[in-house]
């Protein structure tokens, strides 16, 4: 059993088809090895929420949903700056930043 993870891609407040794609592609990878989780992250701006719900239906059981202004155009390096930047929490543990919005199916 192995968790999948998969980036939603969103361009212009909307995610894009390849979203999807990627999201149904990992929850048949999951379950081929014997019925992991899938995990997607959606980056986006304010309101890219409401269309991140919809990954639950292709496969994803958990959302995790970062929304900021900056992230209205696509911009990849801008994520893995987010994304490689580790934040302290308890007792020195690294963790990536917590995300605005979690969503769990």
């Amino acid at each position: 059993m192995a968790d999948m993870f998969a980036f939603a891609e969103a361009r212009g407040g909307e995610l894009r088809k390849v979203a999807f794609e990627v999201v149904s592609a990992a929850r048949q990878a999951a379950d081929a090895t014997g019925g992991g989780e899938v995990h997607a992250l959606v980056l986006g701006p304010p309101g890219i929420a409401k269309a991140a719900e919809s990954l639950g239906r292709f496969g994803a059981d958990a959302v995790q949903v970062v929304e900021h202004p900056g992230f209205e155009r696509y911009a990849p390096e801008s994520f893995a700056r987010w994304h490689s930047r580790p934040s302290r929490r308890r007792g020195g543990r690294r963790t990536r930043p917590v995300a605005d919005r979690c969503t769990r199916w």
